[in-house]
């Protein structure tokens, strides 16, 4: 069993000093009690709709819920629960409003009965059902970097509240396998739960971003699940009957299957053998962890006072906790990289902008450009365009009713467009034809103006050759009568 973490400690706005101070001083007092840690720069903090965070509620309030707080988890303990927050829950432990489709079970991992006192009890899945049963008026905060990436305390938690969606066929199914062609209800079901919960800086992610940007991070953590489901069920030489057998209970049976279908497709089993091999030849992997490079960054910049940007963090995250490289290789780069920024190839931007790069920062002259995708060395969300979820000149998106009814419209106009264009095309061809009529007509008179002039000269032609004919026909009737005159005359 590993290590237990309380829940951090709310922090409910922040009011004037007197209850800051009380505030400071409960959180202490049950971070002594129940063995936590300081929550950080970004602990997780409830705000009130419609208040506002500048507002404190009353101090017997936050007394209650922290005294709430630790009675539960001093139960917990009791009853030999592990109350642990770094795991999503089932979707029978989601709060009651919550859609499920399928048989809504627990995890097979949830927690086991032991059969004699000295089996220990088995870790089952955490529920977070605190988050769940946040009331409707209250919403937790979620801090961010300039580049739209979760940091600090609750950041991490709203990462891990968003991977219990995952566990739920209503809000995150296992299939279609590509994220952009899961049906838009889905998402829609999923934005209104995030919405509920949480809110998010409207200075760093717009309003109308927020939902793509959310999908985008929720895209990601299905894609995890998947593998993890993958790596778990489908083991070494196991048939497809077996892993269809071995199906958590959690998981809708057809999709389930169906997912199960395409990790035995040819094609797939074809790529996932070239994508080992290919993976096989990566040596270097990152020693940071469960820590994302944004909090890595963050808790860089918190101890220097200043922005860090990726060539600092590849050293971090690729180097041991005595600070040495994990290899030679990373060793001679990270030497390139801070020969480049000793010779002023350094970057230079706000302590809160997240992770500096550009196209040709010392990261990028010596690990070679970006290509398409994701920026390396930043973690999830920046992309080499800059075109991500958080920044897209996109709307808010319409639900599915007025997606059919604006389809619908679009059918209608498509159609009307396609008679018109059809009358039209009619109408054109019905004035090509009365034009080539006219043109035929013309020249055909021309045509038989010229038969008409033609077959005139070739008459008087033949005429002046029948007259020479008759003229040469009348010499030769004549010839006799005057070959005998002539003879006449001669005799005389």
């Amino acid at each position: 069993m590993g290590k237990k973490r309380q829940l951090p400690v709310v922090e409910v706005g922040e009011g004037p000093p007197r209850s800051r101070q009380r505030g400071k001083g409960l959180a202490a007092a049950h971070s002594r009690d129940t063995g936590t840690h300081d929550t950080g720069e970004h602990p997780l903090t409830v705000v009130e709709v419609g208040v506002g965070p500048s507002h404190a509620r009353s101090r017997e309030c936050v007394e209650e819920e922290l005294r709430a707080a630790y009675a539960a988890d001093q139960q917990a303990r009791e009853e030999g629960e592990d109350v642990d927050e770094t795991q999503p829950p089932s979707p029978g432990d989601l709060v009651q409003d919550t859609p499920l489709v399928g048989n809504g079970r627990e995890e097979d991992s949830v927690q086991q009965t032991p059969q004699s006192s000295n089996v220990k009890n088995k870790r089952g899945v955490t529920l977070m059902s605190r988050i769940w049963a946040l009331p409707a008026h209250q919403r937790l905060t979620c801090p961010l970097t300039k580049s739209g990436q979760p940091i600090g305390q609750s950041g991490q938690t709203f990462k891990r509240w968003l991977g219990t969606f995952c566990l739920c066929q209503a809000l995150c199914p296992l299939v279609p396998v590509n994220w952009t062609h899961v049906p838009d209800h889905f998402k829609e079901n999923a934005w209104e739960k995030i919405q509920s919960k949480w809110q998010f800086a409207p200075e760093i992610i717009k309003p109308p971003n927020q939902m793509a940007w959310a999908m985008r991070l929720l895209g990601e953590l299905r894609r995890n699940r998947r593998t993890k489901l993958k790596k778990k069920y489908k083991v070494k030489d196991a048939s497809i009957g077996e892993v269809k057998l071995a199906k958590p209970s959690w998981a809708d049976t057809q999709d389930y299957e169906e997912l199960v279908d395409y990790w035995f497709d040819p094609k797939m089993v074809t790529l996932v053998d070239k994508n080992k091999r290919s993976r096989g030849f990566q040596k270097d992997i990152a020693r940071s962890g469960p820590i994302s490079f944004a909090q890595t960054a963050e808790n860089m910049a918190k101890e220097s006072g200043q922005a860090v940007e990726r060539a600092a963090v590849f050293a971090k995250v690729y180097s041991k906790k005595d600070g040495t490289p994990i290899s030679d290789a990373v060793r001679d780069k990270i030497d390139k990289m801070n020969e480049i920024l000793n010779n002023g190839g350094s970057l230079q931007g706000e302590r809160d902008a997240g992770i500096l790069w550009s196209t040709d920062d010392a990261f990028a002259q010596v690990m070679g450009k970006e290509r398409c995708g994701r920026v390396r060395g930043v973690g999830f969300g920046p992309t080499p365009t800059g075109r991500s979820g958080a920044n897209l000149p996109c709307s808010t998106g319409p639900s599915s009713s007025e997606t059919a009814h604006r389809m619908t419209e679009l059918e209608n106009s498509l159609r009307d467009q396609l008679a018109q264009s059809e009358q039209r095309h009619q109408e054109a061809i019905a004035a090509l034809h009365a034009q080539h009529k006219e043109e035929i007509a013309e020249i055909r008179a021309e045509s038989d103006a010229r038969h008409q002039q033609q077959m005139a000269e070739s008459k008087r032609q033949m005429d002046e050759c029948l007259a020479g004919v008759k003229a040469m026909l009348q010499g030769f009737h004549d010839f006799p009568s005057m070959t005998q005159a002539m003879q006449d005359s001669a005799a005389r």
